[in-house]
């Protein structure tokens, strides 16, 4: 059930409208906003925002913006009149579905129109560029093919030339080798007469000898012998992650290793204490997760409500004792979320499921006034009170949250939180602490840290 906002802000001229959503603390990234002539929304869970608006606007001209923590539509008006009211009242649900359906009608027309006609003008834009491209292509064909004639002329003069500079020097070349043949022919001609002359002289001297002539040293034979294999062992880091490791993460990763290691450590020893099958008993695993909660150990309450609303999501309980445990970790837009799905499932209201949603409305309360949306908060507050009028703290809670919404600054509030468990059938006051900033602790819980 979400959050419905009441606290916006608006004021107009005769030709526009300024509506401002603030966004209470959630990112901008989480709003989903949307507009048509008559109607705009901003849904921001657990918030959610929509107005009727009393007459069209011209939702082309109009926009939105996001940013600083706030969401401002700037609407400008089809007919420059003054409003005097922003939203259109005392009109029954099935006009403004009509109203609604028929302005979603002519904005989506309007969005297949304007498609329509960009899609042509892009065509077009398309065509006109395609020929002014050939036109140009053609032009630039002409030059180069000009350019590759002027060049191919060139190329052929220097060829030519190239060509009867090689002609000059193959025939040099010629000449060079023939004058060098010649002169080995008479050097042939004149050892061979030597040896001649030498022959003859031995014959008549009568005497002769030579030193024998030395051989190339031999090479050794077979082949080189080949060195021997090994192995090469390379280990590599274990790693949890699939990213390569950075230092500027190592800090972040070793938490969330701990944390994981934590968590499925206490479950494990939770599964462990009992005979098998008692842990998929999701009333076991709330009991286990009151005995976390008692004991301190928030994220495993958590891990164990979270099993629980696995195996039975139905259970109410688990989700307003979960947002206790969210709201102990200084997780209050979680806490807040919780808090509503239990009271969804709380339904109908009757007398047997009354303290269940007093827990659900007065710790909802807690969340929302730890995150200052105190207006919400006043809300939940009233809604607990008429499920116990004699409640005293309640009552005084709520006179300190009407302070504290007029005045919007951060302080400290005492807040009354309730309990409903399993062998207590009244009501604990004065347990829980909320702060009226990011600074609030022990929320939902209590100090005595008992829960749903």
């Amino acid at each position: 059930m979400p959050i419905v906002v009441k606290d916006f802000t608006w004021s107009e001229t005769e030709t526009e409208v300024a509506v401002v959503v603030p966004l209470k603390g959630v990112r901008p990234a989480k709003a989903d906003v949307y507009s048509t002539a008559t109607y705009i929304k901003v849904n921001y869970p657990p918030y959610l925002f929509e107005a009727d608006l009393l007459h069209p606007v011209d939702d082309v001209e109009s926009k939105a913006e996001i940013g600083d923590g706030k969401v401002k539509f700037v609407l400008k008006k089809a007919e420059a009149v003054i409003w005097g009211e922003l939203v259109l009242k005392d009109v029954d649900k099935a006009t403004l579905r009509a109203r609604r359906e028929q302005s979603q009608e002519a904005s989506f027309k309007r969005q297949v129109d304007d498609k329509k006609a960009a899609t042509e003008a892009a065509t077009k834009r398309q065509s006109a560029a395609v020929r002014k491209q050939m036109d140009l292509d053609a032009g630039q064909r002409k030059a180069l093919q000009n350019a590759k004639d002027l060049e191919k002329g060139k190329f052929s003069e220097a060829m030519d030339e190239v060509a009867a500079a090689d002609a000059e020097r193959e025939a040099k070349l010629q000449a060079a080798a023939a004058a060098k043949r010649k002169g080995a022919r008479k050097a042939k001609q004149k050892a061979g007469d030597t040896a001649a002359a030498a022959t003859a002289a031995a014959k008549h001297g009568g005497g002769g000898g030579g030193a024998a002539a030395a051989g190339p040293a031999k090479k050794p034979e077979g082949p080189t012998a080949l060195r021997k294999t090994g192995t090469i062992s390379i280990k590599f880091t274990p790693r949890a992650f699939v990213t390569a490791a950075r230092e500027s993460h190592a800090v972040e990763e070793s938490e969330w290793l701990e944390k994981q290691a934590a968590a499925r450590k206490a479950v494990q020893e939770a599964k462990d204490a009992v005979d098998s099958g008692i842990a998929d008993d999701p009333l076991w695993l709330k009991d286990k997760g009151n005995e976390f909660f008692k004991a301190g150990n928030y994220q495993s309450a958590v891990n164990a409500f979270t099993a629980a609303v696995t195996l039975d999501p139905k259970m109410a309980p688990l989700y307003s004792n979960r947002a206790a445990a969210h709201m102990k970790m200084n997780d209050f837009h979680a806490g807040a979320q919780d808090c509503s799905k239990a009271i969804s499932l709380l339904t109908p209201p009757v007398d047997a499921n009354r303290r269940s949603r007093l827990i659900a409305y007065s710790r909802r309360a807690a969340a929302l006034s730890a995150l200052e949306d105190y207006e919400s908060a006043i809300n939940d507050i009233q809604i607990a009170i008429s499920l116990d009028p004699e409640n005293t703290s309640l009552a005084a809670d709520l006179a300190t949250l009407r302070d504290k919404a007029s005045k919007s600054t951060s302080g400290t509030t005492s807040f009354a939180t309730v309990r409903d468990t399993d062998n207590d059938e009244g009501v604990s006051e004065g347990l829980g602490v909320v702060g009226g900033g990011a600074g609030g602790s022990n929320a939902g819980g209590g100090e005595s840290g008992e829960i749903d």
